[in-house]
C-alpha cells in the first residue's frame, strides 16, 4: 500500500462528488469508494484545533464550523482543500490530504482481497478524485461530500475546560525532549514522567514480556497572552487490563469507568486544575529486530516505539475528534536500549513529536492553581 499524498486530483465533467480511488503502481485502476462526511471527522478535528483553539477561540465547539470541500485550478487536476467558515471570523482553507484516509484505503482493499479482487499483500496507491456518484445510492446519502456543498458535524461534546496560564511561564521551566516543529506544546511534569514509564514497561521484565499502559491525567492550557492551546500532563493512572500480550493491551470496562470516576472525584476536590483524560501510554516489550549496519551507527533508529495501525484504531475510537490527545509508546531498539516516542495528531494522522519535562506534578499543580480558576 502507498499512498499520492499530493491533493492534486482529477476533476470529471460528470460530477462533483469526493471519492477515494485505488490503483496499481502503473496507474491502472483498482476501484473506488465515496469519501464520507465521517470519513474526514478527525480532519475536520485537527482544522478546529489549528483554526479555533490554537488562536484562543477556546470558546468554538466543532459543531459551531461549517465545512465545505472546495478545489482550485492546478497545473494538472484541481486541489483539493477544506474550507472552514468560523463563527464571526473570516474563512480559512486547510489542504485536504489523503493520507488521514488509510484506514479506508485499507478496508476497501481487504474487501478487494476478500472478493478475489486482489492478492493479499499487493501493493497499490491511493488518492482522491472527483467525479460522478458511485452506484449505491451514495448520491442521495446525506454524508457523501459534494464540491462546495457545505456540511457540520453535528456531534455531542461536552464543554471543554481550560486553564488559563501564559505559556512563557511553563516554557522558562520546562526542557524539550525530541524535536519541536510548531505543534502545540506538550508538558510532562517529572512525576508523570516517571509514573507513565512505570506503568507501561511494568509487563517488559515478565518471563513472557507482555504490554502494559497508563492513562494520562492533565489540563488543558490557553494562554492569555498568545491564544496557544497547550497540554499539561501531571499524573498517571495505571491500567488494568482485560486481555495482554506481547503485542496487543485492551482495556477492561472496569478501567475506563475508573477511569471516569477518579476524574469526577479529583475535579470535585480541585476544579481549578481542570483536569482531564488527556492521552494514553503503553509499551512494545519486543526488540524491532536486527540491523547490519548497527554497530557502525552512532546511533540506533531501529525501533519498536512505533504506533501500530490497532494503536492508532484504538486511539480514534477512545479519542474520537479529540485533537489535543497523546500518545505515548515505550519500546527498545535494536541494541536493546529503552527508547519511547510521543504521537498526536496532525492534519488528522497521528505523527511522532516532541514535547517539554517539567519539574515535580505538585510544583505544575501549584503553578496553574495559583495563575487562573478552571474556566469554559
Amino acid at each position: 500500500m502507498d499512498l499520492d499524498d499530493n491533493p492534486a486530483a482529477p476533476l470529471s465533467d460528470s460530477g462533483n462528488c469526493l471519492k477515494l480511488v485505488l490503483r496499481r503502481p502503473n496507474r491502472s485502476f483498482l476501484t473506488e469508494t465515496p469519501v464520507t462526511r465521517p470519513h474526514l471527522s478527525e480532519i475536520a478535528a485537527s482544522a478546529w484545533l489549528e483554526t479555533c483553539l490554537r488562536k484562543g477561540k477556546t470558546d468554538v465547539q466543532l459543531a459551531d464550523l461549517e465545512f465545505k470541500v472546495c478545489c482550485r485550478k492546478a497545473s494538472e487536476g484541481f486541489i483539493i482543500e477544506l474550507e472552514v467558515e468560523r463563527p464571526g471570523a473570516a474563512k480559512v482553507r486547510v489542504p485536504l490530504h489523503c493520507s488521514p484516509l488509510a484506514e479506508l484505503a485499507r478496508q476497501t482493499a481487504d474487501r478487494m482481497v476478500a472478493d478475489g479482487l486482489l492478492l493479499a499483500g499487493e501493493v497499490y496507491t491511493y488518492a482522491y478524485e472527483i467525479g460522478e456518484p458511485i452506484i449505491g445510492g451514495f448520491e442521495s446519502d446525506s454524508d457523501s461530500l459534494c464540491i462546495d456543498r457545505p456540511f457540520r458535524f453535528r456531534v455531542p461534546m461536552t464543554q471543554l475546560h481550560f486553564v488559563r496560564i501564559p505559556l512563557s511561564q511553563l516554557l522558562s521551566a520546562a526542557k524539550a525532549v525530541g524535536t519541536i516543529n510548531g505543534e502545540f506544546p506538550v508538558f510532562f511534569s517529572a512525576g508523570a514522567l516517571v509514573k507513565t514509564e512505570r506503568f507501561a514497561r511494568r509487563g517488559d521484565t515478565l518471563e513472557k514480556p507482555v504490554e502494559c499502559g497508563a492513562a494520562l491525567i492533565g489540563s488543558l492550557m490557553s494562554c492569555p497572552d498568545s491564544g496557544e492551546l497547550g497540554v499539561i500532563i501531571t499524573d498517571a493512572l495505571e491500567v488494568e487490563a482485560e486481555k495482554q500480550t506481547v503485542a496487543s493491551l485492551s482495556y477492561s470496562g472496569h478501567t475506563f469507568t475508573a477511569i471516569q470516576n477518579i476524574l469526577r472525584a479529583r475535579r470535585k476536590a480541585r476544579p481549578e486544575l481542570g483536569e482531564q483524560w488527556t492521552g494514553q501510554a503503553h509499551s512494545h516489550p519486543f526488540p524491532p529486530g536486527t540491523c547490519v549496519e548497527c554497530e557502525k551507527r552512532p546511533t540506533c533508529s531501529l525501533t519498536s516505539a512505533f504506533l501500530s495501525t490497532d494503536d492508532e484504531l484504538w486511539h480514534r475510537s477512545v479519542f474520537a475528534r479529540q485533537p489535543w490527545a497523546v500518545c505515548q509508546i515505550y519500546g527498545l531498539n535494536a541494541r536493546n536500549e529503552s527508547v519511547n516516542e510521543l504521537y498526536s495528531s496532525q492534519g488528522g494522522v497521528l505523527r511522532p513529536r516532541g514535547y517539554f519535562a517539567l519539574p515535580e506534578s505538585e510544583s505544575v499543580e501549584n503553578l496553574i492553581a495559583t495563575t487562573n480558576l478552571a474556566t469554559t
